[in-house]
């Protein structure tokens, strides 16, 4: 009775199951040395999650005691966590809210953490949870994935050198000796090997993010900028940044993500059935969005503008909804680690453009960072529509002038219920000059 309710919670998902140790969890092996599983639970909830006792030994008999958790929930989801001994100590935890991007620094800090961990030895493995071990788990174990790649074309580049000044040396080697003088003579280059060294720690270099990073909480008021999250030029870790010499890969690492978000897909999910269309394992567009960053960042692409950029219009445009909803419309703007960024209220309604009712809200003074994550949270009076995290800097073609971000229904997270009536959003975009950014 028990596993079935446990196949039910886990839905769509794939599951493995260990005839010799008796245990049936809710965990995939992405690849031979990453693991990702659901919230490993005790008490009442272990009832119908991973029961932590299996997870324990699970590990422990698999993998002894060359394995390591990292773990995304936030103290206030699952009973309030769990102590870092329930695994001997091999836990980090990397906190933010669940059905949401995490913060832009912690795709380099956890994607490095896991690569050196895993570099310390061939015997050891990542196992990574949130509370369904799908939507963050996949997010961080996707961008892992991301940088072991962008590492691997970096070695290749650098081996594929060392081989052309092998192969040059054997040329010149074979050039007959000058017989004009006797003291005539070539001279002959030494070729020069190519490594990259790390130092490799017993356990993985660990950050403690800010107690607050977890929550998004509403205010009323611009905050100013917030010291807490590092930029994301200063988040990449110096190993992370690939030079265009070093990349030389006819894949880039954006084309390659489709290859990484398919693979988690088909680890993870149950295979479709019935020719039905299978369900994606990272699914929530802003998490999606954030990889497509991650692997610009990884990219010989230069780096995304510092500055500061001004949202100087939101538009809605919304097929018209049932009768009976009426309200205004507005849109919160938040951020982590700020208490609440600005509330924007309805500035022109009802206009229509077509079949489409357009909603367009004005606030000339919401001014971000714009290498800095933001929220847009869309309401029509008090019931919730849908919501989108981005980051201007990677979506702005050039550092200049004015953008419109175009998000259409498919690329907002959760439009259910009345946001099903959402055609798309707008949001205007403009580069404050040097001359205000004080």
């Amino acid at each position: 009775m028990t596993s079935y309710i446990r196949r039910l919670v886990s839905g769509p998902k794939a599951r493995f199951t260990d005839a010799e140790l008796d245990v049936e969890l809710d965990l995939v092996y992405v690849n031979p040395r990453l693991i990702i599983m659901g919230y490993p639970a005790s008490g009442i909830e272990g009832l119908y999650r991973n029961n932590r006792a299996d997870v324990k030994r699970f590990l422990t008999e698999r993998h002894g005691k060359a394995f390591w958790v990292w773990n995304f929930c936030p103290l206030s989801e699952s009973g309030g966590g769990y102590e870092e001994s329930v695994f001997d100590g091999r836990v980090s935890r990397w906190p933010w809210p669940d059905h949401h991007a995490p913060p832009v620094a912690y795709l380099p800090l956890i994607a490095s953490e896991i690569r050196t961990w895993l570099a310390g030895s061939e015997d050891r493995v990542a196992v990574v949870h949130c509370k369904a071990g799908k939507g963050r788990s996949g997010t961080m174990a996707c961008a892992y994935l991301l940088l072991e790649m962008s590492m691997d074309q970096k070695t290749r580049a650098a081996s594929t050198d060392e081989s052309a000044d092998q192969r040059a040396d054997e040329l010149i080697d074979a050039v007959p000796t000058l017989e004009d003088d006797d003291e005539a003579h070539v001279e002959q280059s030494e070729s020069q090997n190519v490594t990259d060294t790390e130092e490799i720690s017993e356990s993985p270099k660990q950050i403690t993010p800010a107690s607050t990073i977890g929550t998004v909480t509403p205010a009323s008021t611009i905050v100013p900028t917030s010291t807490l999250a590092p930029t994301i030029a200063s988040s990449v870790p110096p190993s992370t940044r690939i030079s265009t010499e070093s990349s030389k890969s006819t894949h880039t690492t954006t084309e390659a993500l489709h290859g990484i978000l398919a693979l988690h897909t088909s680890r993870r999910m149950k295979p479709a059935t019935d020719g039905k269309k299978a369900k994606q394992g990272v699914s929530i567009p802003s998490q999606r969005r954030y990889l497509h960053y991650y692997a610009r960042m990884l990219s010989p692409q230069p780096q995304s503008p510092s500055g500061r950029v001004r949202i100087t219009k939101i538009t809605l445009r919304m097929y018209p909804p049932p009768r009976l909803v009426r309200g205004s419309v507005t849109v919160s703007l938040a951020r982590y680690d700020d208490e609440l960024v600005q509330l924007l209220e309805t500035h022109v309604g009802d206009v229509l453009e077509g079949e489409l009712k357009v909603y367009t809200l004005k606030s000339p003074e919401v001014i971000v960072d714009a290498r800095r994550e933001i929220r847009i949270k869309l309401y029509m009076g008090q019931l919730f529509l849908a919501w989108a995290w981005f980051i201007p800097s990677f979506e702005f073609p050039s550092p200049e002038g004015s953008y419109t971000l175009n998000l259409p229904r498919k690329s907002l997270d959760f439009p259910v219920g009345l946001g099903k009536w959402l055609h798309d959003v707008d949001v205007d975009m403009e580069w404050v000059s040097a001359a205000n950014q004080s």
